[in-house]
Order: structure tokens, then C-alpha cells, then sequence
């Protein structure tokens, strides 16, 4: 029987090296959708329920190829064994824009900007299309946080997909530096500046980081704000009504401020960006703001777990 299973499995694996891979695993209650890295790199998602992994399946017509793990795909009806640990792929249909939109964002389908406007042909645009959407895969009933940035990096294997985070090579953004200071005014003896610009640890954990522009061509900062600036608006709007007043919302700079008028419910900490430029500026600097620090006195004070800001 076992050989049967693995013969209809390997059937499913005959597909080019050259397909996009994306991993589809179960992820505990405790625990948010979420990219996931992985030697084959960190185009992946995660579901929370087996319930979201069967929607998932259904919806997911923007990429090549999906990754499974058999026993996952065993406790919701798939044919296979679960005592079989190998993964296997499974073909899907080119990527559009509105198959690769979590569940929780289907009510936007009709509002997306047109492929070619936000992912031009002939450019480079970053972060990779696959990765547009992996920073809002979450449950907006757990989100604990919710970071508003502006744009992602637009230098090669810099973005992907979470605002502020970083995997590019060189010096951290000094953004970025300036976020890991005003952490380290948490516990200055137990934290130690991070060697990583990778902020997924934090959304592991119920922090989202959300752009306003979710891609840009290279080079050309803020080159496609315009093409997203619309959708992103009803995104904000519609995570502010699917969200809990637990959450609290950091908002950095004019314009996060301007987004976050739309979260009557949650609790909104607002200074200047983080920026090198606007890092000191009046009326409530980012230097020395707190907010990491406001964050977990929230969330305890909600029965919450705090978030370990250490990476």
C-alpha cells in the first residue's frame, strides 16, 4: 500500500527546478501565518488551521509550484499516508495578484491595481511578486502589532515583504539601526545589536509590518507609492474592522499617522519616522519614544504574551 502512495507521490514531483517554491505547513494556534525559512529560500507561507491550508490550496493560482508536508495533507482528506515524511509539489496556474490575496483579504479582490501597473513588464520590480502579499498571511483577530512603513528597499534581495525588514547584504539600513536603538533602550545590558536585518522572528510572534506601496522598481524609491496607494487605503481599513483593541499600532512619520486614523479601536503610539533624517524630530521624536517598551506593558496588561524584540 505504502508503495503505491509513494509512486502516485512521485508522479507529482516531475516539475523543472526553475518553478517557483512555495512551502504550505501547519502552524500551531500560538502561532501566526508566516513566512518560513527554508534552504530552498524564503518564498514560503504557513496556514494556522487545517482549515486555512484547504483554502489556501483552492486560492493559491499565482504561483508555479506548492511545497506540502504529506502529513498535514493526510489530516484533511488528502490521499496519501501520513507515515510518509517527503514533500511533494503540486502544480497550480500563473500568478495573478488576486489569487495570491490572504483569505482575510478577499473583499479586496475587486479593488487591486492592475498586474502590469505595480509589476511592470521589463523592470525590475522588488520585492519578488511571489512575496507582495506574505507580510499580511496572518489572522488580524491574533495580530498583537501592527508597524506601518512607507516602501519597501529597492536594491536587489532586499524586500521581502515585511516593512523595514531587511535580507540584503551589506550594512543594516540606518533605519533600521535606529529601530534596534530605541529596542535596546528595553534591557541595555541583555540586548546585543543584531547582525540581521531580518524582522520575520517578529512576525512570528504577532507583528505585522506593513508598507503602504507594496513593491517599487529598482533603484527608484517610492516609483510605484501612486499605483498602490489606493488598495492600500482599503487594506488598512478593512485590517482596522478585522482587528481586536488589543492591538496596538505604531505609527512613525505623517504618513503612518494618517493611516492610523483608521484604528479607532486600537491602542496608537505616534512619533517621528525613524528615518536618520526625521529620527530627533519634534513633536515626539522616534529617539527615545518607548514604544517597544509601551508595546509589552499593553499586551500584559491585556493577558497577552510579550514580544521578545531580541533577534
Amino acid at each position: 500500500m505504502a508503495g503505491r502512495t509513494r509512486a502516485k507521490v512521485k508522479m507529482d514531483l516531475s516539475f523543472p527546478d526553475s518553478e517557483v517554491q512555495v512551502l504550505v505547513k501547519y502552524a500551531k494556534d500560538s502561532k501566526n501565518v508566516g513566512l518560513w525559512k527554508t534552504s530552498q529560500g524564503d518564498r514560503i507561507y504557513r496556514t494556522r488551521s487545517f482549515s486555512d491550508l484547504a483554502s489556501f490550496v483552492k486560492i493559491t493560482r499565482g504561483l508555479k509550484r506548492l511545497d506540502f508536508d504529506l502529513s498535514v495533507l493526510a489530516k484533511i482528506g488528502w490521499p496519501v499516508r501520513s507515515l510518509i515524511k517527503i514533500p511533494f509539489r503540486v502544480r497550480v496556474p500563473d500568478r495573478t495578484l488576486s489569487a495570491m490575496l490572504p483569505p482575510w483579504m478577499s473583499p479586496l479582490k475587486n479593488k487591486l491595481p492592475k498586474k502590469e501597473e505595480v509589476y511592470p513588464k521589463g523592470k525590475t520590480v522588488y520585492p519578488p511578486i511571489e512575496q507582495v502579499f506574505s507580510g499580511l498571511w496572518f489572522d488580524p483577530k491574533k495580530l498583537k502589532v501592527l508597524i506601518i512603513g512607507q516602501d519597501p528597499y529597492h536594491g536587489p534581495g532586499q524586500a521581502h515583504g515585511l516593512a523595514f525588514s531587511y535580507r540584503g547584504e551589506g550594512r543594516i539600513p540606518p533605519s533600521l539601526v535606529n529601530i534596534y536603538s530605541e529596542v535596546n533602550r528595553i534591557d541595555p545590558e541583555g540586548f546585543a545589536m543584531p547582525s540581521t536585518g531580518d524582522l520575520t522572528p517578529w512576525f512570528h510572534q504577532g507583528v505585522a509590518l506593513v508598507n503602504a506601496s507594496l513593491s517599487v522598481l529598482r533603484g527608484q524609491a517610492g516609483s510605484l507609492a501612486k499605483e498602490w496607494h489606493k488598495f492600500s487605503e482599503e487594506v488598512f481599513k478593512l485590517l482596522a474592522k478585522e482587528t481586536t483593541s488589543d492591538l496596538v499600532v505604531l505609527a512613525w512619520g505623517k504618513h503612518a499617522q494618517k493611516v492610523a486614523e483608521s484604528f479607532t479601536k486600537a491602542k496608537v503610539l505616534k512619533s517621528s519616522h525613524p528615518s536618520p533624517y526625521s529620527v530627533t524630530s519634534p513633536p515626539t521624536p522616534f529617539s527615545g519614544n518607548g514604544h517597544f517598551r509601551m508595546v509589552n506593558d499593553h499586551l500584559r496588561s491585556r493577558g497577552l504574551t510579550p514580544i521578545d524584540w531580541r533577534l
